[in-house]
């Protein structure tokens, strides 16, 4: 079964040299605990994600993102569920 994945504006920043804020879209994926900020690895030569000024710029371009994908407000809600399930029950288990 592939896992579907959608991106969300979780107000993850960076601090540019200038001063300004830079939000960072997360990625979510469908029964996988936790999220993953698109920051990039400068090892690799891959820069990091700046989706906007502002977390609701960030937050719409997301959206549009999503749509993209083919996703619906409500697929993104089951992901995003399906991970918070996974992550409360890891929490558990670790206690």
């Amino acid at each position: 079964m592939e896992r579907r994945f959608a991106m969300v504006c979780l107000h993850e920043t960076d601090t540019m040299e200038d001063g300004t804020v830079r939000y960072i879209p997360c990625c979510i994926k469908e029964g996988v605990a936790g999220y993953f900020p698109m920051r990039g690895n400068p090892d690799k030569l891959q820069s990091a994600w700046y989706w906007g000024k502002t977390h609701e710029e960030c937050s719409e371009i997301c959206d549009i993102y999503n749509q993209d994908l083919g996703l619906t407000a409500e697929d993104v809600r089951e992901i995003i569920a399906s991970s918070m399930r996974l992550s409360s029950i890891n929490l558990l288990v670790e206690d």
